[in-house]
């Protein structure tokens, strides 16, 4: 069991089982809807960081490279878990009247920080590969 499962209190989204969330996604109600969707697979995202960092590190490494991976573990760990908490905390304010039109409330600044540089990253890494490919 993980800190994520541990840390899941029941009768949150958290401790629903992968097919009883994506069904809580698909009932066509407000919530849970994109905020605590958008969290999920940040979390997500933070969790195959912290496996590739953690793969990673049982490898040959030098000091430097050592201490930076085991930085982005723990920082990607704790990304999945806030994001994870996301997901409760954003399908909450929606429920509450609280999810203001194009605003996600429950998502302070960090978070969302991150999910876009994430995303900007990978572009940018998409658009170098095609570079290269034309190259080629």
């Amino acid at each position: 069991m993980n800190d994520m499962e541990r840390s899941a209190p029941p009768g949150t989204f958290r401790s629903l089982t992968v097919e009883e969330l994506l069904a809580a996604f698909a009932e066509g109600r407000p919530s849970p809807g994109g905020g605590s969707a958008t969290a999920l697979a940040g979390a997500l995202a933070g969790a195959l960081a912290a496996m590739v960092a953690s793969l990673s590190l049982d490898k040959p490494l030098g000091p430097d490279q050592r201490h930076d991976l085991q930085n982005v573990q723990a920082e990607a760990s704790g990304l999945q878990n806030r994001l994870a908490e996301l997901i409760d905390e954003d399908a909450a304010a929606r429920g509450a009247g609280a999810h203001l039109a194009g605003d996600t409330v429950a998502m302070d600044d960090f978070p969302k920080r991150m999910l876009i540089g994430m995303c900007a990253g990978r572009h940018n890494a998409t658009r170098s590969e095609q570079q290269r490919a034309r190259q080629r």
